[in-house]
This record gives structure tokens, C-alpha cells and sequence, in this order.
């Protein structure tokens, strides 16, 4: 018997939280993870972490180091646009087997696929739909 395929799900945003009460300005709720990881355990695999990361390089690299030494599959939602403050995107370009491209879906155009010292990752886009879609196209069929 095999073992499960173990997942970590990373939001990424400067402005979400994951906290329940009040929002302050331009804050909104975290829903990504909890989405995307019962879509994970609904194919049958294992969710190892749920981490939130704001936009900073720095603090986004560590978190992904620490997910990509538990999970076979590394998820992320957020920070992969055209934007100049794109926080996934400028934490991993540039290693060898990241690519950032749009792809022809909408919601959901900014996509990364790649690995990172033998585990995949996917970087979706942060809002929730276009991330869910993503999921449904790419990593429900990995």
C-alpha cells in the first residue's frame, strides 16, 4: 500500500487574516485554505499545513522552505499577478523549474508551476473562485 499524497496549503496577503473577529481597513478574511484543503482531503490526500504568509519575501521564503520539507505538493493562492508587489512570484523567480505564465482561464490567468528541490508546487492566484478553478484544473488532476 502506498502512503497518501501529502499537501501544504500557503495563503499568501498583507491584507487577509485569519482571525474571526472585526476587519480593519482593507483586511478581508482567509478563506483559501480551509477551501482548498477540503478539496485536498476530498481526493483522498493528506493536508500537512494551512499557513498564512504576508507580503514579505523574506518571511514567504522561510514559510515555503519549512512546507516544502513536509509535502510532496505545495499550493499556494495569491502573489503570482502582474503586479510589481507580487510577493510568490518574486520569492521564486528565477529558481530553475519555476515558470510564471497566464493561462487562457478566467477567472485564474496568472499561474506558477513548478518544484522546488523535488516537490511541486503550484501557485494559484489569491481570489477564491479563480483559486478554486485552478485547483480543479491543475491539482486535482496531479
Amino acid at each position: 500500500m502506498r502512503r497518501r499524497i501529502r499537501v501544504a496549503v500557503v495563503s499568501t496577503g498583507s491584507e487577509i487574516t485569519r482571525g474571526s473577529g472585526p476587519l480593519g481597513f482593507g483586511q478581508i478574511y482567509e478563506s483559501n485554505s480551509a477551501m482548498l484543503a477540503a478539496a485536498v482531503r476530498a481526493c483522498g490526500a493528506d493536508v500537512v499545513a494551512c499557513e498564512t504568509v504576508s507580503d514579505s519575501v523574506p518571511l514567504c521564503r522561510v514559510v515555503l522552505g519549512r512546507v516544502c520539507a513536509v509535502a510532496d505538493v505545495v499550493i499556494t493562492t495569491g502573489g503570482v499577478s502582474a503586479g510589481d508587489h507580487e510577493v510568490v512570484k518574486q520569492t521564486l523567480r528565477g529558481l530553475d523549474g519555476m515558470l510564471f505564465r497566464g493561462v487562457a482561464v478566467s477567472p485564474g490567468k496568472p499561474q506558477g508551476p513548478g518544484r522546488i528541490n523535488g516537490t511541486t508546487l503550484l501557485a494559484f492566484p489569491g481570489n477564491p473562485l479563480a483559486a478554486y478553478v485552478s485547483f480543479e484544473l491543475f491539482a486535482r488532476p496531479l
